[in-house]
């Protein structure tokens, strides 16, 4: 090899060093901002504090919030769940409350669906492409039907505002999920499969399927996580 092939083998090889750090650089920077929490606040039932939504099922303090609880009837809990308001009842308010909590679009996706979900609340269901995770179909469970802010085939971004906490109301008042608390929050499902964006979510028809969900459900603590450090910058 002579000198001129020795020179610009050299200068090759330390331009394809940078261009391989750039790009290592730019796929972390990808794939560590692009999922956010599906709050602008600190849920209340944050980690170290009552009904934790950290906890796994046989952990101390664990409770209804947390993915693989057991329900009454024997069903499994298929969410986790962030609690927005905790106030006490009252009178008033256990029939009409009205939260000022924003949900947001954990990444960039695209709605599949809005309809009716739990309690005279709505759902929001949107699927997702990412280099972290994969496809994934995430349900926004428990929202304010009057603020709904997408519509099915709308595409969404990272952070933005999609809806609102909602009041649960069953025979005309607020359900006793916490003891002489209204209690607000989201209910986060997680679906595995992204691809599959036709079948029902929730299955009722399968006496051995506890969480009553498609079979692609997963907890999601490991995306919550994610979100909540790149949205909070702390470390669950």
């Amino acid at each position: 090899m002579n000198k001129f092939s020795i020179k610009s083998f050299l200068i090759l090889s330390i331009i394809l060093g940078f261009l391989n750090l750039a790009a290592s650089e730019n796929l972390t920077h990808i794939t560590g901002n692009e999922i956010v929490f599906p709050l602008k606040i600190k849920p209340l039932n944050d980690k170290g504090m009552e009904y934790d939504w950290t906890l796994m099922l046989g952990d101390t303090g664990e409770s209804q919030a947390i993915f693989n609880w057991n329900r009454p009837g024997g069903r499994k809990h298929a969410a986790r769940d962030l609690y927005t308001d905790r106030v006490s009842t009252t009178n008033d308010n256990e029939k009409a409350f009205t939260p000022d909590v924003e949900i947001v679009s954990i990444a960039d996706g695209e709605v599949i669906k809005t309809s009716e979900f739990y309690y005279k609340t709505n759902q929001i269901t949107i699927q997702y492409d990412t280099v972290e995770f994969g496809s994934f179909i995430i349900r926004y469970g428990e929202v304010d039907p009057s603020r709904v802010k997408v519509k099915a085939g709308d595409k969404v971004r990272k952070g933005q505002v999609i809806g609102y906490a909602g009041f649960m109301i069953n025979n005309g008042k607020h359900p006793k999920i916490v003891k002489e608390k209204i209690v607000t929050m989201l209910h986060f499902e997680y679906f595995t499969n992204g691809v599959d964006i036709k079948s029902d979510l929730t299955v009722r028809n399968d006496p051995n399927n506890k969480f009553q969900r498609r079979k692609d459900l997963a907890d999601p603590l490991e995306i919550l996580k994610e979100g909540y450090k790149n949205t909070f910058g702390e470390t669950l």
